[in-house]
């Protein structure tokens, strides 16, 4: 733990600086536990997520946005996503006036002003 900062800098570095196929590639030869990090356009794009049902499609707005499925995915019980949730600004107003404390008026003129639009 005492060196836990360099160790960690020295990784960075290395795996940094190579493709990540190559840095994967170099851990199997030495049988070091490893894996991709994988970011939100990985999944999307990943055939074996799609195969589980982990990415599910919705109709948002009039254009079909990916969403997370249900973890875990078992075969009694699959899940499924029922809601999507409020729609963008539904709770602007509950938020400006119970956490910054702007009164009705303020939120008024942020509005006439184009802040939000």
């Amino acid at each position: 733990m005492r060196r836990q900062d360099e160790l960690d800098g020295a990784i960075a570095a290395w795996t940094s600086a190579r493709p990540v196929a190559d840095v994967l590639a170099r851990m199997a030869e030495h049988s070091v536990p490893a894996g991709p990090i994988a970011t939100a356009a990985d999944i999307v794009a990943d055939p074996h997520y799609a195969a589980r049902g982990m990415v599910r499609r919705h109709r948002v707005d009039g254009r079909e946005v990916a969403f997370p499925g249900v973890v875990p995915s078992l075969s009694r019980r699959p899940g499924a996503t029922r809601w999507l949730g409020p729609d963008l600004g539904a709770h602007t107003d509950e938020v400006l006036c119970g956490l910054l404390g702007l009164g009705t008026g303020e939120i008024a003129a942020l509005r006439e002003s184009g802040v939000g639009a």
